[in-house]
């Protein structure tokens, strides 16, 4: 298995677009199977979820340029760059690769500024 951090560029790309294991193993069906066109019941089979969430994700990754509508209700992998398709092959890659790593950065996203102004207001127990 190898080691050490993901890599820059599959880093952002979980940062922007991947908001749950969930949402990953979606993307991973699409990268992994770019011609089929999905429905968002057979996504759901394929995934073992919850048909609410694998149709939410769908309709996030069409507002977020990385899958098309080519028929109502069906799903394809057609990223609206070649600078997204390389992320997400690379995200699939490391996901594939190393697994815990990518859950890992997935679930320990960087804080933003609206965590930080939250933190700032969060009571701490004198010692």
């Amino acid at each position: 298995m190898a080691e050490g951090p993901i890599a820059a560029e599959a880093q952002e790309f979980i940062v922007r677009f991947i908001t749950s294991v969930e949402r990953l193993e979606i993307l991973c069906l699409l990268v992994e199977n770019p011609a089929r066109e999905w429905a968002p019941g057979e996504v759901f089979r394929v995934i073992q979820s919850t048909e609410k969430t694998v149709q939410e994700s769908l309709r996030q990754f069409l507002k977020d340029g990385l899958c098309a509508e080519p028929a109502p209700g069906r799903f394809q992998f057609a990223p609206a760059s070649e600078k997204l398709a390389k992320a997400a092959a690379a995200v699939v890659r490391a996901y594939r690769e190393r697994s815990v790593a990518v859950i890992e950065s997935i679930y320990k996203r960087p804080s933003g500024p609206a965590q930080s102004f939250a933190d700032a207001f969060r009571l701490r127990k004198e010692k």
